[in-house]
């Protein structure tokens, strides 16, 4: 997880700087050998969808042809198709 941005009994504080995907992304792309997932899971408050700049980084890098997004022929892409 990148951070705790907040809890049900907290407001929610984005603490992630665009720096952080970034990293995260390079990082999975240096190690794609070894790195066969990436998943975001939103909880509600998390700082992704509570920072306008991160979201929209995030969604410029997951649209790139490197990534596969999910959806119903992600496992066809993955040649596991009937």
């Amino acid at each position: 997880m990148l951070s705790s941005c907040g809890s049900s009994s907290t407001p929610a504080v984005a603490t992630v700087t665009p720096t952080v995907p970034a990293l995260f992304f390079k990082f999975a792309q240096d190690h794609n050998d070894v790195v066969r997932a990436v998943i975001y899971i939103n909880e509600g408050n998390g700082c992704i969808q509570l920072n306008d700049e991160i979201i929209k980084l995030w969604k410029a890098e997951t649209k790139q042809s490197f990534w596969l997004r999910g959806g119903l022929d992600l496992f066809g892409k993955l040649g596991f198709a009937e």
